[in-house]
């Protein structure tokens, strides 16, 4: 077998290591990617770098107007029971000596006041829900673009770790929770200081009673922040049964011609459906608590307001108009706050969830650079189309890292290898006989366990050692040698795939790498043979003759 390099400039650009601004990424958003890129590589200067902090510069201005325009709709909400209050209270008012009722000419003033409310509530609610879409939609932009960039200047070590499926699920699950956060961000402040002063309120109106719906609501706090604790835990289950069944399906794909040659499909046809089976279980249980928890979020304003109510019926005996209406307008505004709190908590976890997954991926080795005087040539000065190696060089592929899974077996392995030693011994007291048997058993076990160790310790990285070569420009270099020498090894070293432990490698120009991996174009096979060149008769009739592709 062999493997060739051949180097005739201009070439096709090399992998995503070398991107520059020519090839980064699709034109869709470049000033965000841009803006990104420069605020997370300081980030990933400091001790502890943070992902929103890199998302963050620039938003400044658009939370401080959006939270203005929250504080005017929570206002415009907030002023409605007291102008209702006021116009109830004017139509059943009954004139007399020591009373002065409000007269008609009020009364419309005050159903224009709350006209105005509402108006102003819903044309300012529009307008802030439009600015935290697009501030969301540019935050999404700028983590898929990051995650994007980032899978094409993963080292090969780092891409050891992850899988496609993980990748997509950053992409789309992950980026998309962060997204559906920002339409609710001003109410993790506004909904608790909404609730305050709907109590305040409530307070004036039904005295001390307002206590006694304040009991039910602490009552209720236990029992929905379990639930939405659960109903957290199964949905940060799902992502991760949704990586592990997006990665094997993903496998199949990839490697189902050797799945049939094997006659491998029934096995992992059981594995898909075991996860998938797993993944339904899931979301089956998270229905039944979203459910459970929806049942009490709804039923608390209506508890809340039969306790209150009920309580001041009972105690003062008489309600008037103006304090029910009143009360249910309370009530019914302590609704949305007390109902979608808890979602908006759970939407800020998943939300905080996302971004760690992210800023681990984001924090992952990237292959080597080209450093600016290979790129121009260096000192040396050295032709366009060539490749030096000099050192002599050496490389090896990197090692994946163990996964937490994998640690705690071995602990879990070792810990049962140290114990059956002592168990050994502690069965060797009876007698002499039995003790020599004993001892017998435990150097069995402990050559079982050594052998046991052995098999399960990690074999050294391959390394390619004591490598020079000059390649001229416009030359055509074959590298022989059999199965396993090193051969695909060189070109990845070349293409900076692999770590380099001493030597320089230096290459002038592009560089266009095709992988001994078999792909097709989803096309015919003569723009397969073009690839998009201009078709010459005579040249396509030999390129079939030389593959033998013409019978075909």
């Amino acid at each position: 077998m062999a493997a060739s390099v051949a180097l005739t400039p201009p070439a096709l650009p090399a992998r995503g290591a070398r991107l520059n601004g020519s090839h980064t990424l699709p034109r869709a958003s470049p000033q965000l990617a841009a803006e990104f890129d420069r605020d997370w590589a300081h980030q990933r200067t400091l001790p502890r770098p943070s992902l929103w902090a890199a998302l963050a510069p620039g938003s400044g201005r658009v939370l401080l107007l959006t939270g203005a325009l929250h504080v005017i709709t929570v206002t415009s909400q907030f002023a409605s029971p007291l102008i209702l209050q006021q116009i109830v209270a004017g139509l059943a008012c009954v004139p007399s000596a020591s009373q002065t009722c409000p007269t008609t000419r009020d009364l419309y003033g005050f159903a224009g006041l709350l006209a105005a409310a509402s108006v102003t509530y819903n044309v300012v609610a529009s307008h802030e829900r439009l600015m935290l879409a697009v501030f969301g939609l540019r935050f999404r932009n700028k983590l898929m673009a990051a995650v994007y960039r980032k899978t094409l200047r993963l080292s090969s070590g780092a891409l050891q770790e992850e899988s496609a499926g993980r990748i997509v699920t950053l992409m789309s699950n992950d980026a998309q929770k962060v997204t559906e956060f920002f339409p609710t961000i001003h109410e993790i402040w506004a909904a608790p200081a909404l609730i305050a002063a709907s109590i305040w309120l409530l307070y004036n109106v039904l005295e001390w009673s307002t206590f006694v719906g304040l009991a039910v609501i602490f009552m209720l706090i236990p029992l929905t922040g379990f639930t939405a604790g659960k109903l957290f835990g199964l949905r940060r289950g799902l992502v991760a049964l949704a990586d592990k069944r997006v990665s094997l399906i993903s496998e199949v794909v990839n490697g189902i011609r050797v799945i049939k040659f094997y006659a491998w499909e029934k096995s992992f046809q059981s594995r898909v459906e075991e996860i998938r089976k797993e993944e339904i279980d899931t979301v089956w249980r998270v229905s039944k608590i979203s459910a459970l928890f929806g049942v009490l979020l709804f039923a608390a304003p209506v508890l809340i307001g039969v306790a209150a109510i009920g309580t001041y019926s009972l105690a003062n005996g008489t309600l008037t108009a103006a304090r029910l209406y009143t009360a249910l307008s309370c009530f019914n505004l302590i609704r949305f706050p007390l109902v979608f709190l808890p979602f908006i908590i759970i939407s800020f976890l998943n939300a905080k969830v996302a971004l760690e997954r992210l800023q681990d991926f984001l924090e992952a080795e990237e292959a080597e650079l080209l450093a600016d005087d290979d790129a121009a040539g260096g000192a040396d000065n050295m032709a366009c189309g060539s490749i030096h190696v000099s050192g002599p060089a050496e490389f090896h592929y990197p090692q994946p890292k163990p996964k937490k899974d994998d640690k705690a077996k071995t602990a879990g392995d070792k810990a049962k290898t140290d114990a059956k030693p002592a168990a050994a011994d502690a069965e060797a007291a009876p007698s002499a006989g039995t003790r020599a048997q004993g001892v017998t058993d435990a150097a069995a076990a402990a050559s079982a366990a050594s052998v046991d160790v052995n098999i399960e310790a990690p074999s050294p990285p391959f390394r390619l050692s004591n490598v020079s070569l000059d390649i001229a420009p416009g030359s055509l270099t074959m590298v022989i040698g059999p199965v396993g020498s090193g051969k695909s090894t060189l070109l990845a070293a070349l293409n900076r795939y692999m770590i380099r432990d001493a030597g320089v490698v230096r290459v002038r120009g592009s560089v266009a790498y095709v992988a001994q991996s078999a792909w097709i174009l989803n096309a015919t096979v003569e723009q397969n043979i073009l690839f998009g060149a201009p078709k010459d008769e005579a040249r396509y009739a030999a390129a079939l003759a030389a593959a033998q592709l013409a019978p075909d």
